[in-house]
């Protein structure tokens, strides 16, 4: 899987509009005129959403109980009460207040859509999808529902879903960039890089805050590189801040297209910012290798191989500069160790593909997270761990592995 986007950070969440009617039964029952002067219940949820938003417990409070002892609205008291706890991160007690609620037509699409999102952000994937499944039995075309379905299928790994859900969510949302953003992402990490950039382009055109813009020429520059496209790499790379990641793709595109010197200013530049930066590494490496300065290369590769002890692109130009300096007998050895990593990493691959379509089986997660550990990859194991035990819950071993990951400090919840 990929790194977690933006769409799982915590927000406020925004409610669709209500619409209702109040009944004479209601008038003549005297509920309508409730302590505190307001007229009319829905008067009293409006009063409590505003509460919520400016973080006034005292009154998402005051006007829930109202709500809840007022009959025929008990259902907007809960809605309220679940909006403050999911506001608070109090996803449990929301995901209660929220289930409640769905007991009454009027709530319920706005109750299992939240009720949906407390449970995503639990990480009870399969919980979320049952919950968001039912709002859109009854609202087929409501883009949070669509949005946080992506989400869910995104951490299942269920990639043709999320597909699926992003497209109906930009289709309703024209402005914004985050849906086309997401799929780029995807497909870059399925190396469909052409259609990748289309994505990426699209989202450059629609709004984005500051860092999801930069994230999007970052990750479109990448794709134009992988496609050999450097000008226009370039050109997207000047929009681009500079950080390790820009600059050595930026020295890609300058070593590619000739400028050997402006290439290394570029690395070192990179190198400066972070010197263990990977890509950054890797790129100074390769241009030295390139221009017959294959010793410098083996002493940046040599120290790389000890940062990333199991990284294949880093191996694989170490066993190269070791040849083109006579280490044939070093470049031997590691051969082996070569070959068994291009293994992984194609049953990598090969097992992320079965993922796509296929919800309920945990063991496959679990495998994934195990190769991604084989691959110093923690961060993305201990996804795919908790992925599998969002459909196994009782899965032994993947809690057993998410708990190392935990512990050795590689892979912190949101």
């Amino acid at each position: 899987m990929s790194p977690v986007p933006k769409h799982r950070q915590s927000r406020l969440t925004r409610l669709w509009p209500w619409i209702l009617f109040v009944g004479a039964m209601g008038v003549a029952a005297g509920t309508l005129w409730l302590p505190g002067g307001a007229g009319d219940p829905l008067a009293r949820f409006e009063l409590g959403m505003a509460a919520v938003k400016n973080a006034d417990s005292n009154s998402v409070f005051r006007e829930a109980d109202i709500l809840l002892k007022t009959p025929g609205f008990e259902s907007y008291g809960h809605l309220l009460r679940g909006n403050w706890f999911l506001l608070a991160e109090r996803f449990e007690g929301a995901a209660r207040e929220f289930g409640l609620a769905t007991e009454n037509p009027a709530t319920q699409v706005e109750a299992y859509t939240r009720c949906g999102e407390a449970l995503y952000r639990l990480r009870r994937y399969r919980d979320a999808e049952k919950m968001l499944l039912l709002a859109l039995q009854h609202d087929e075309s409501n883009s949070d529902v669509h949005r946080w379905l992506a989400s869910t299928y995104y951490d299942l790994g269920a990639m043709s879903l999320a597909m699926e859900h992003l497209q109906i969510v930009g289709v309703n949302n024209p402005a914004d960039g985050r849906p086309w953003r997401l799929r780029g992402l995807i497909q870059k990490d399925f190396e469909q890089f052409g259609q990748a950039v289309s994505e990426y382009r699209e989202a450059l055109k629609r709004d984005l805050i500051p860092d999801q813009r930069q994230a999007v020429l970052r990750e479109l520059a990448e794709c134009l590189v992988r496609q050999l496209q450097y000008q226009d790499a370039l050109a997207t790379l000047d929009e681009a801040a500079e950080t390790p990641e820009t600059l050595s793709l930026q020295a890609q595109c300058h070593s590619a297209l000739g400028n050997t010197a402006e290439a290394l200013t570029k690395a070192d530049a990179a190198l400066r910012l972070n010197p263990d930066h990977r890509s950054a590494v890797l790129t100074k490496a390769v241009i030295l290798l390139e221009n017959n300065h294959a010793e410098d290369a083996v002493s940046i590769l040599e120290a790389a191989v000890n940062t990333y002890p199991n990284d294949f692109d880093v191996l694989f130009q170490l066993i190269k500069a070791w040849r083109l300096t006579g280490r044939t007998v070093q470049a031997d050895s590691q051969a082996p160790k070569l070959a068994e990593l291009e293994k992984l990493i194609d049953e990598f691959a090969a097992l992320n593909k079965e993922t796509f379509n296929d919800l309920d089986n945990a063991e496959l997660r679990c495998q994934l997270g195990r190769l991604a550990i084989r691959l110093d990859r923690p961060a993305l194991a201990g996804s795919w761990f908790q992925a599998a035990l969002a459909i196994d819950p009782q899965h032994a071993e993947a809690m057993n592995l998410l708990q190392s990951v935990q512990n050795e400090g590689h892979w912190v919840p949101d």
